[in-house]
């Protein structure tokens, strides 16, 4: 029997035996990291300041943690009558940290002024937070008020004892009795003024809780998001990672897996024989699927996941084959996320919208598309603009399987038959799936190239003029299962582009030139974008807020189906999501319409030119003028006296540049300018001159 003087030797501090129903974890530390570690914030702060909201139940208690910035500030009820929430936490803050690092908030503003009218017991912190270690820190203090437990045994003392594993948990107290919630006594207008409150809190997309899905998609091997953590401990369901991963344990589960990227299929194939966190962290698909691919690359026989995948291409008909074992006790949300954006299905939502116009090309003429379309840049879908294409009739498995004749295409990185690519696609259910991008399908197979022609509206392409050696690549094969697709990037080289449907259909998104897309993170320049690593995870964790934009936000959306073309105008953002497999022809071309911004982009930002070897992208821009301004002298000038004149106006100086400027002779030499000084020099433009946004995306 453990008393209050006992309780505060092993735990380190004294426990608040002032309090019936206070419950408090003892024995060991391993419970309470445990605990903590599964509480509201992740182990690492996002330093973007952008507000992060979680709000969620837990035991009973109504929690509320907010980080903008470096500020965290958390508010907790418990809607006990007799239980001072305040003094707990003072008493149990204190035991922890300095308090005085804490401030602690009362009517701040007006939303805790109701908080706190609605019920006396709630409680607000608020404090800076420096590191993750201090957000650790922070978060070890629920432990001591969040976690209760049934009691399973009375002792004569008053003194509940209950033992599970290596937990015990007690409640001090002269009588023990359940509490009594007040959620009866509300009245009307504390349930409204409540609904206000859960109405100001916006939750980031970064995290929606998965509890939710599970019941609608459960996982093979039994793996739960981290939020159904607090609900199957109250149903006795213990946590196996710790003790069924050993010191392996205190890695996150990111750079857990990371680790485990390196090992061969051997160890771990003794890892998920070890441990039942083991084996579902060694039977990750993911791990399997780097192992089948560079081992075997294209050559392998699919299965329905990649680890059978890897042992039917390794062992043959020797291969033991066994069903998946659903585990109690693992929670990871990055385990539970890829196997959730594999098997989630396309949503009815995101197909609803199609607001992108469309057109017929039996009455759009060429005039019609450049004045609507082409000139103020900006998308369209054209109907029936390749039904006389060889390839809509004739570009069936076989007849792409025979012409291919076993030539391989780039698909993901590796390199597939045509047969081999097609039996993958539809028998492999991947969250990430390897889709045909191929940009010299016409050099190996020139019988493709043969089986459609460029439509009307886009045979107008001054980096034609180039030629077929000098000009970045251009046009790609495309083939893809449902769900792949390509995330949102902005083409290369500022280019405008088409997209041919020649099977299935395409869900498109498009946001104009500079409207970043939600859960999109370009770099100040461009050059790098950070996004969610799947489309399926975009979709999924995104597209709500895409709904929740203002009318004058929203992004064009619409359905490319087979038979039609989609105009990509440059600069817009846009991605691609297959609705069923698909296969379609695109090209980028550069018109009339847009060698003023292609020019632009090639002279001002050399260093993000793609789609030509490396040591010819700071060059492009100088050959493409030189080509541009003998074939098309009229139309070079016009457009090089655009930018003379916009850079002229982005570089000119004040009267106090030119008063302290060292030398009075000094001038910016434009890149634009047709002296010899110019042509010889490379001049870089600042950031503050007009120029197109950089793409971020490259098909090298």
């Amino acid at each position: 029997m453990l008393d209050a003087d006992q309780a505060a030797e092993e735990l380190g501090f004294h426990p608040l035996t002032e309090w019936d129903l206070t419950r408090i974890i003892l024995g060991n530390k391993w419970n309470m990291g445990h605990v903590q570690n599964r509480l509201l914030t992740p182990p690492e702060l996002d330093t973007l300041s952008r507000i992060r909201t979680y709000r969620m139940q837990a035991f009973g208690w109504e929690i509320v943690q907010r980080v903008e910035g470096g500020v965290m500030e958390c508010v907790f009820t418990k809607k006990f009558s007799g239980l001072d929430v305040r003094g707990l936490m003072q008493r149990t803050w204190s035991n922890d940290m300095q308090l005085e690092k804490f401030q602690k908030v009362k009517a701040e503003t007006r939303r805790l002024q109701v908080l706190q009218q609605m019920n006396p017991h709630a409680y607000v912190l608020v404090r800076d937070v420096d590191s993750p270690t201090e957000i650790s820190t922070f978060r070890s203090v629920f432990v001591r008020f969040l976690v209760e437990a049934k009691a399973q045994h009375v002792s004569g003392s008053g003194c509940y004892i209950s033992t599970h594993y290596k937990t015990t948990i007690i409640a001090f107290g002269m009588k023990a009795t359940e509490p009594k919630h007040e959620d009866a006594a509300r009245n009307d207008s504390e349930d409204a003024i409540a609904s206000r409150l859960v109405k100001k809190i916006k939750v980031s997309p970064e995290e929606t809780d998965l509890s939710g899905t599970s019941s609608r998609l459960e996982h093979p091997l039994g793996v739960k998001p981290v939020g159904n953590f607090f609900e199957d401990a109250v149903n006795g369901i213990v946590e196996c990672r710790v003790s069924g991963l050993g010191r392996l344990a205190i890695l996150k589960d990111s750079t857990l897996l990371a680790l485990l990227g390196y090992c061969t299929a051997k160890d771990l194939a003794q890892l998920t024989a070890s441990s039942r966190a083991g084996y579902v962290y060694g039977s990750h698909d993911e791990l399997w699927r780097v192992l089948v691919l560079e081992e075997m690359e294209s050559q392998f026989e699919p299965r329905s996941t990649w680890k059978n995948t890897y042992l039917t291409t390794k062992y043959g008909d020797n291969a033991k084959l066994s069903a998946p074992i659903r585990v109690k006790g693992v929670y990871s949300d990055l385990l539970f996320q890829s196997f959730y954006c594999a098997a989630a299905p396309i949503e009815d939502a995101w197909l609803a919208v199609e607001n992108i116009e469309r057109r017929n090309a039996k009455q759009l003429t060429l005039e019609d598309f450049k004045r609507d379309f082409e000139g103020p840049n900006v998308p369209v879908i054209i109907e029936d603009a390749i039904d006389e294409w060889p390839a809509m009739e004739k570009w069936t498995d076989g007849y792409l399987a025979e012409v291919c004749n076993g030539l391989t295409f780039y698909a993901g990185g590796f390199q597939f038959a045509m047969d081999k690519y097609f039996k993958y696609a539809r028998t492999l259910v991947d969250d990430q799936p390897l889709f045909v991008f191929d940009k010299e399908f016409a050099a190996k197979v020139p019988q493709l190239a043969e089986d459609y022609t460029v439509p009307k509206y886009f045979q107008e392409d001054y980096f034609a003029l180039l030629g077929e050696e000098n000009r970045p690549n251009y046009r790609w094969l495309i083939i893809g299962p449902k769900k792949s697709g390509s995330g949102f990037h902005i083409d290369p080289n500022a280019t405008n582009a088409w997209n041919g449907v020649i099977r299935g259909s395409k869900k498109w998104i498009m946001f104009p030139p500079g409207q970043v897309p939600p859960g999109i993170h370009p770099s100040e320049d461009g050059s790098e974008v950070s996004a969610p690593v799947s489309l399926m995870e975009w979709f999924v964790t995104f597209y709500k807020e895409v709904q929740k934009l203002p009318a004058h936000l929203k992004p064009l959306e619409g359905i490319c189906r087979e038979g039609e073309t989609m105009f990509v105008p440059h600069g817009w953002w846009h991605t691609v999501l297959n609705i069923e497999e698909s296969v379609a022809m695109t090209q980028n071309f550069v018109s009339s319409g847009n060698v003023k911004s292609v020019l632009q982009f090639l002279t001002e930002k050399p260093d993000q030119v793609s789609g030509c070897p490396t040591e010819q992208r700071p060059k492009l821009g100088g050959m493409f003028r030189d080509v541009i301004s003998k074939q098309a002298p009229d139309l070079f000038a016009k457009v090089n006296k655009e930018l003379q004149e916009e850079y002229e106006r982005a570089h000119r100086k004040t009267k106090w540049e030119l008063l302290i400027s060292e030398d009075d002779n000094e001038k910016d030499v434009s890149p634009y300018s047709t002296s010899d000084a110019a042509a010889t020099t490379n001049v870089a433009v600042s950031s503050n001159s007009a120029s197109t946004f950089g793409f971020g995306f490259s098909f090298d």
